[in-house]
């Protein structure tokens, strides 16, 4: 009961963060700054291509960092630490080719 609890925790204050910021998502951005008085289709919008950097910055990152800050909080005992995700082991299996993690980042 209390795994759906953290769950349906979870779901509606991520679901918040994304209602905000896409009610928010107009004023999300930095004024255009034409020095250099080019023109083009986007310095005739008055529209600065930053803006959509910033946006899907946001509204990437808000809902991930406050996932993990919720789980962190109230599952910390099934959150590992930095220090062990981190942490290296020696593997079984040392005879992995050169080919093999050539193959298996490619696909990445």
């Amino acid at each position: 009961m209390k795994n759906i609890n953290n769950n349906i925790l979870n779901f509606s204050i991520i679901s918040l963060i994304v209602f905000i910021i896409s009610l928010k998502w107009k004023s999300i951005g930095i004024p255009l700054n034409n020095e250099n008085e080019v023109i083009g289709y986007l310095i005739l919008k008055n529209y600065n291509p930053i803006n959509d950097t910033i946006r899907y910055f946001l509204f990437i990152s808000l809902p991930l960092i406050s996932f993990v800050v919720i789980n962190y909080f109230f599952n910390s005992k099934n959150v590992l630490s930095l220090k062990n995700i981190f942490k290296t082991s020696a593997s079984k299996d040392e005879n992995i080719s050169v080919y093999e993690y050539k193959a298996a980042f490619s696909i990445l």
